[in-house]
């Protein structure tokens, strides 16, 4: 049984993100690791794995618990999968699938999304550089449940029930990336929900809807290469919604070993990230990844909802 301070953060929860959901708010998943998910956010994304150590095929679950403070707080679970095929004319294609399933508060959003781009050399070899085009098409199921919250019969527009639509969604995005002596340099720009539409609740007497807001993202990578497989990932995210500032996490990442690394970074908005990462190479040539990531806030409005965990594992092929 639920005490009444998680009663009341969890109603607190609630309504803040039913007023960020409807109102204006970011309404894709967000995450810490970002480079862990780059093709989720931007379909034309090439992977550090797949330029530079020429991993051919990746398979990952994550899950990420947001503001573990208080109940019916965000929680993300994805599992993706992504193969490149390269082509000896210079053109290749990335692919890749993605089953996502986001909670907030009394909303839950599962989408099956698959994501295709192409991918033009800049030299002979892929590690040279690309300059890449992609687009991902998904479906969405879009939940509600208002059931818990009080006094809401005598509302104009909600009503006291699960209710449940489904909408498709497009995505598309650019990307750029060219090796400059030990270095590399990647750029991206992406609109992964590119629909304006309105996400329609109803039952027998009433309606309210939901605005769809277009996404856009810039990322930036830059990775400085050394010895033996060790590396310095420098990273950021730019993340613009409609009505909303801009919102930015700006990262570094050290490989200081060929099968581990620590990272750290900050969110405008005053959160701290922090992550390191395990991973080992099989006789099979393949390599399992373990990363996880924490992250504490120091803004005063959110402080008493608590830190974020995001956990993942991976399998690369090459």
């Amino acid at each position: 049984m639920k005490s009444n301070k998680q009663i009341v953060l969890s109603i607190i929860t609630s309504f803040l993100t039913f007023l960020q959901i409807v109102s204006y708010g970011q309404q894709l998943p967000t995450f810490t690791q970002q480079s862990e998910y780059a093709g989720l956010l931007n379909p034309a994304h090439i992977g550090f794995d797949t330029y530079h150590n020429n991993a051919k095929t990746n398979i990952a679950i994550a899950y990420r618990d947001q503001w573990v403070s208080i109940p019916d707080r965000p929680r993300t679970f994805v599992v993706k999968g992504e193969h490149y095929k390269p082509n000896s004319y210079g053109v290749g294609l990335m692919m890749g699938g993605y089953l996502v399933h986001d909670e907030a508060g009394i909303f839950t959003n599962s989408e099956l999304r698959g994501r295709i781009a192409g991918t033009v050399k800049l030299g002979k070899k892929l590690e040279e550089g690309a300059f890449s085009i992609g687009m991902n098409t998904g479906i969405v199921q879009y939940r509600t449940n208002l059931t818990n919250f009080a006094y809401i019969e005598n509302d104009p527009l909600l009503f006291q029930e699960n209710a449940s639509v489904i909408y498709p969604d497009v995505g598309v995005g650019v990307s750029f990336f060219k090796k400059i002596n030990s270095s590399y340099l990647q750029l991206g720009f992406s609109v992964p929900q590119v629909f304006n539409l309105n996400t329609a609740f109803r039952n027998e007497n009433k309606e309210f809807n939901i605005t769809r807001n277009p996404h856009y993202y810039f990322t930036a990578q830059y990775y400085k290469l050394f010895n033996s497989g060790k590396y310095l990932e420098f990273s950021s995210w730019v993340k613009k919604v409609k009505y909303v500032p801009v919102n930015y996490d700006v990262m570094v990442r050290y490989r200081f070993a060929h099968n581990m690394w620590l990272g750290t970074g900050v969110n405008n908005s005053g959160i701290i990230h922090v992550e390191w990462g395990l991973s080992f190479l099989t006789a099979d040539e393949k390599r399992y990844q373990i990363n996880y990531s924490y992250n504490p806030t120091f803004n005063a409005q959110t402080i008493i909802f608590g830190a974020t965990h995001e956990i993942g594992v991976s399998i690369y092929a090459f």
